[in-house]
């Protein structure tokens, strides 16, 4: 979570060093589905978007949210098995370059794309399969930072004139919700081990992997 808290700052701290046009920034919450993901996870965040013109902006979004997999494996003809399980933290910083398309009434849509790296915080554990000759099982796993490409659609409304109308004062703020898709990959390094009737055993693997998740989010910007 520090890591969290330490990209936050640092995306708001680019924010205010922006000196032409107007930018926006505020927080994002949302959760994951879909693709690669066995169980959704709440997201948290935070976006800046810089307005290049009326319609094209920049958006710098960071996310963090979570995942487990669980994964079944026998071996020996089934006579050895266990459960592997593996926890995911992970920090997408995504910039997206998005068009914005405003019919009227406050009201906005909006597409776009980008690219995002990816901080992969790993951890493995596992579990000997009940009524199995394994009877210790052990997953020690470890991760690079990845990168990937994602797509969003979403809607946005202007609420400054419903809060000003409101007799709140006069405050530049949107509010936002949207769908993004992201494909991600990344290296990993795996060490299995284990005991199956008293042998005990250790395998090693290198490889990269990928993730393609969906996301929603709901938000809000203040417009400086």
């Amino acid at each position: 979570m520090k890591r969290v808290g330490l990209l936050v700052v640092l995306v708001l701290g680019a924010s205010f060093a922006a000196t032409a046009g107007p930018f926006a920034v505020g927080p994002h919450l949302g959760y994951t589905f879909g693709g690669d993901v066995e169980e959704s996870s709440a997201v948290v965040g935070a976006q800046c978007t810089y307005a290049l013109d009326e319609q094209w902006s920049l958006e710098l979004a960071v996310s963090q949210y979570t995942e487990e997999t669980k994964e079944t494996e026998r071996w020996d003809g089934g006579a050895g098995g266990a459960i592997w399980i593996t926890d995911y933290d992970l920090i997408p910083i995504a910039l997206s370059l998005v068009y914005t398309h405003a019919p009227g009434d406050g009201v906005a849509l909006y597409a776009g794309g980008g690219v995002a790296l990816y901080l992969v915080d790993i951890e493995g554990s596992a579990e000997p399969l009940a009524g199995s000759a394994t009877t210790s099982a052990s997953l020690d796993i470890e991760a690079d930072s990845g990168y990937g490409v994602q797509g969003m659609l979403g809607c946005a409304y202007d609420a400054s004139q419903a809060i000003e109308a409101a007799g709140a004062g006069s405050v530049a703020l949107s509010l936002f919700a949207d769908l993004r898709l992201a494909w991600a990959v990344y290296d990993y390094e795996a060490t299995y081990a284990g005991v199956d009737a008293g042998s005990p055993w250790l395998e090693s693997e290198d490889d990269t992997s990928d993730y393609v998740h969906a996301m929603v989010r709901v938000g809000a910007g203040i417009t400086f």
